[in-house]
């Protein structure tokens, strides 16, 4: 993969809620324009950024990231979505060993994917340094949205009651 300089942008399957996206439009178009970086997008209708304007701005659009070098996403990815011996970046939520995510830390070893979690990206590499990737208050935002959304739900199913949380 050595002079590869092709990036790939994942779709989001972790959460249906999930509409970020790890780079915007006016990234890929710099990375193009300025870098001569390929960028492959997977289409995704549910992102904040539709799929037109990622193609506007450069990149290509499809469902193949087997040529990238680096793959991008926000949330962690299904364990068959992970491409062997690439870089992998995205929030992993391993770093504190949920016992969730440890099936994805696994593959990615089995497969020697090279895992750059954003949350242990670090002011001077050091554990307790200021984070240097977050995604602020709208993560937190999202959080809650999630919330309210899934408290809907289960009031629609346990009690058949309709609310504005849905």
């Amino acid at each position: 993969m050595r002079g590869n300089r092709t990036i790939g942008i994942a779709r989001e399957v972790f959460s249906k809620w999930e509409r970020r996206a790890p780079l915007t439009p006016a990234h890929v178009e710099a990375l193009t324009r300025d870098h001569g970086v390929s960028v492959l997008v997977q289409p995704c209708g549910k992102r904040a950024f539709p799929d037109a304007e990622f193609a506007r701005a450069g990149a290509t659009l499809t469902d193949d990231l087997s040529p990238a070098c680096a793959v991008l996403g926000v949330k962690q990815p299904a364990v068959e979505a992970l491409l062997p011996g690439r870089t992998h970046l995205f929030f992993s939520h391993t770093i504190k060993g949920q016992p969730e995510n440890m099936a994805l830390l696994a593959a990615c070893r089995a497969q020697r994917v090279r895992l750059i979690d954003y949350e242990c990206i670090r002011e001077g590499g050091e554990t307790g340094g200021r984070r240097l990737v977050a995604f602020g208050r709208y993560a937190g935002r999202a959080g809650a949205i999630g919330a309210l959304r899934a408290l809907g739900e289960r009031l629609l199913v346990a009690d058949g009651a309709t609310t504005p949380l849905l």
